[in-house]
This record gives C-alpha cells, sequence and structure tokens, in this order.
C-alpha cells in the first residue's frame, strides 16, 4: 500500500511540477524569436522599362513563423505580399510586380522572382522558401522553407474578437533599404538574429476597412514600421500577432493587417495548425503560489513515506556476550566479517572470546535479506540453532540469533 500511494504522489508531484512550466507566459521575447528577415531575389522582365529591363536586385522585409506551439519544429512563414514580389500599388494584382526607386519616383516594374531567402543570422546563413499562398487584395502571403526547423519559434495569433484597443502593440521585424534594389550586395551585411530584430511601440488608432489594400480590415497605429518592417508580425502587449505589417508613412500612420483576413489564408493550408490565442495555460498568481505549496507538501509526505519504508528496510545486528550492548547498522552491498583478526574483521572480538576464530563469518545484506557465510571457523557457526555449512550461506530473519563458536557470543538480527 505505501508503494502505491508513494507512486500516485509522485505521479502528482511531476503533474504539478509539468503544469508549473507549462505556465510561463507567452511573451514579447517569445514573439520575437518567431521573426526572421526575408530577401529576395527578383529581374525586371518588362519592355515598357527599357533603362532597367532585364536587370537583377533584391529587395528585403520581415515575416514571422506561424504554427503549432507545442511542436519545436516550423515550416511556414507569414510576410507581406509586396515582400515576395506582388505590389497592389502597381493597380495590377494578377502581375509579379515591386517598387524599384529611380531618379524620377518609385517605379512597378513585371518582375520575375529567381528566389526567396530566409535569413537566420546573415545573408550567408540561410534557406531558401517558396511561395505557399497569397491574397493580393489584403497584401499577405504566406511562405515554406523545404523542410523544419528548430532555429526559429512560432508565433500566437489573436482573433480579432481578442484584441484589446487599449493595449500597447508592437511592431517587430528588420528595417532596411527604402525599396527594391537592383544592387544585389545591398543584402551582403543584413544581420538577422533575434536579437536584432527591432521592436517598436505604440497606440491603436483605428480599424480601417480597405485602409491600403482592397480587402481586409487594417489596424492603424503609430507603432513604426519602417522601411523592411513590411511582413513582420504587430503584436500585443502578450506578444500575441493581432496583425501583419504592410505600410507605413512619416506621419505615423501604419497599417497591419488584421489577423481575421491572414486567418482566411491560412486555414487554406491543410497540413498546418496554427495556435491562437490567448493561451489557456497561463495561470494567474493565486494559483501559482497554491501549486508551489501543493510541490511542496506533497514532496514533503513522499519524503516521509520514503523514509518511513527505508527504516523499515533497516538491518542492525546488537551483539550480546563480551560484546554485549553494541549494534552495528548493515548497509546494503557491503560485507560485515566477524572474527579476532583486527585488519580483516569489522567486528572484532577478544583474543580471548571463547570458540571465536581469527576469520569466523562473514555477514551480507542485500537489500532484501542477509546472509551468513562461515569461513573455515574452528567451532563453527550458527543461525538459529542450525550450523551453517562452509561455502553455502544462509538466509538469517529478523528476530533470530546467529552464535560465532559457542552461546556466549552472539548477535541478534534487527
Amino acid at each position: 500500500m505505501r508503494k502505491i500511494l508513494a507512486l500516485f504522489l509522485t505521479v502528482l508531484l511531476l503533474t504539478a511540477c509539468v503544469v508549473s512550466a507549462q505556465a510561463a507566459t507567452y511573451d514579447l521575447n517569445t514573439a520575437q524569436e518567431s521573426v526572421v528577415r526575408l530577401v529576395v531575389e527578383f529581374q525586371v522582365v518588362d519592355p515598357d522599362f527599357p533603362g532597367i529591363n532585364g536587370a537583377s536586385g533584391v529587395a528585403t522585409g520581415s515575416g514571422f513563423f506561424v504554427g503549432d506551439i507545442n511542436d519545436p519544429n516550423v515550416q511556414y512563414i507569414v510576410t507581406a505580399g509586396h515582400v515576395v514580389g506582388h505590389d497592389i500599388n502597381s493597380g495590377d494584382v494578377d502581375s509579379e510586380r515591386i517598387g524599384i526607386s529611380t531618379s524620377t519616383g518609385t517605379v512597378y516594374p513585371r518582375i520575375s522572382v529567381k528566389s526567396i531567402m530566409v535569413l537566420w543570422s546573415d545573408v550567408n546563413d540561410s534557406s531558401i522558401a517558396n511561395l505557399e499562398k497569397y491574397s493580393g487584395e489584403a497584401d499577405i502571403a504566406v511562405v515554406k522553407i523545404n523542410a523544419p526547423t528548430k532555429i526559429r519559434k512560432s508565433a500566437v495569433l489573436l482573433d480579432k474578437k481578442d484584441f484589446k484597443s487599449t493595449d500597447t502593440l508592437y511592431s517587430m521585424g528588420f528595417p532596411s533599404v527604402a525599396e527594391a534594389n537592383l544592387d544585389a550586395k545591398v543584402s551582403d551585411q543584413l544581420l538577422s538574429d533575434t536579437k536584432n530584430v527591432i521592436v517598436k511601440s505604440g497606440t491603436f488608432s483605428a480599424w480601417n476597412p480597405n485602409a491600403t489594400t482592397h480587402a481586409g480590415d487594417q489596424i492603424n497605429t503609430n507603432a513604426n514600421m519602417d522601411h523592411g518592417v513590411s511582413g513582420g508580425p504587430l503584436v500585443d502587449e502578450n506578444g500575441y500577432v493581432v496583425g501583419v505589417c504592410v505600410a507605413g508613412s512619416t506621419e505615423s500612420q501604419n497599417y497591419a493587417v488584421a489577423t481575421d483576413e491572414l486567418k482566411k489564408l491560412l486555414s487554406a493550408i491543410t497540413e498546418l495548425k496554427v495556435t491562437y490565442g490567448p493561451l489557456k495555460q497561463g495561470l494567474s498568481t493565486a494559483m501559482i503560489i497554491i501549486i508551489a505549496v501543493a510541490v511542496v507538501a506533497i514532496a514533503v509526505l513522499l519524503g516521509l513515506i520514503l523514509a518511513g519504508n527505508s527504516k523499515k528496510n533497516a538491518r542492525s545486528l546488537e551483539l550480546k556476550g563480551s560484546m554485549g550492548g553494541k549494534v552495528v547498522p548493515l548497509k546494503k552491498g557491503t560485507p560485515v566479517v566477524v572474527g579476532r583478526d583486527p585488519k580483516r574483521c569489522q567486528i572484532v572480538y577478544p583474543k580471548d572470546a571463547a570458540g571465536v576464530s581469527s576469520v569466523h563469518c562473514t555477514i551480507t545484506y542485500d537489500g532484501n535479506q542477509v546472509t551468513v557465510a562461515d569461513n573455515g571457523s574452528s567451532y563453527g557457526t550458527f543461525v538459529g540453532g542450525q550450523k551453517v555449512e562452509p561455502g553455502k550461506p544462509m538466509v538469517m530473519h529478523r528476530g533470530q540469533e546467529v552464535t560465532f563458536g559457542s552461546d556466549s557470543n552472539s548477535a541478534a538480527l534487527h
């Protein structure tokens, strides 16, 4: 019964520890670990722009991983549609276009996307991604790296219905060049560790239906969205993603596509499971204190039970005769030799002890039972009055006495 109770309490203790561990709050730092920098290599394929037709270039932006927060592997990245070559400002959403700065202003030529790179630490540490889903109207896209990775974590999304307009908002991303650039070397020194993610705070201004796109509600905020932050997450105070950064201006009128629009796009990817907040495993301070007290109480009770079992399993010898009154504890796996030779024995009788040989017998406790082996003594070893034959150890039970040669020298097992 004690063993069953000990096992039950152990399981309960471990469960409480796991629950306590899961109570760790998802926060801004966790959200920041989902953010990546994207670099898109492209080639202009538009004869309407002969000055740059055929030229290659790069565009940079941000993105963030989504998926099951309980799965350490991530593979799908959310970003802005225009980051991966689809610019809704071109007026032609069915064509891949990108904004390129020229001496006469920004132009939007047709392009061919050559590659989408996901940078982990810099341009020399990257993976290739492919366009998975795209919404030209909402200016959002999902790209997928070739194989799952643990380099980043999944962000947690928040539905519009759970959004609190009073929360401080934070934009996250990698600010970089103003527009797409025809000089491929622009991406050479782009640091992309999560510690390089720029986080800017702001407040909610308003909901803007179709603010800068043809469809989809957007959040208007003064959280800064410098060039390059496009595609990064807009998160609330808990780190939950409430929108995808898509547009910024010098007037601090910045826009993020609401997660409700993103949800429509993600639901089309059948193999992708996305975690939405608020997370239910978060515990209040009071609950954490209660769990901590319960853990301590269970640990103490379990310790008492185990201590009781340990005491129950303990064995010792109470010596009688010339060594009367001495108690020798038996340690598991440590043989105790009885005799008159102080160099070879642990229980040493006086030289004139009647019937005790120099090396009389060996008593061993294996944690389960005690055995007595005679070492070829002159007058024999007896357990419960029965002689122990040399080479044939005999089991000794609690309450029995072992006699060393004569009744005047013996020990009782407790």
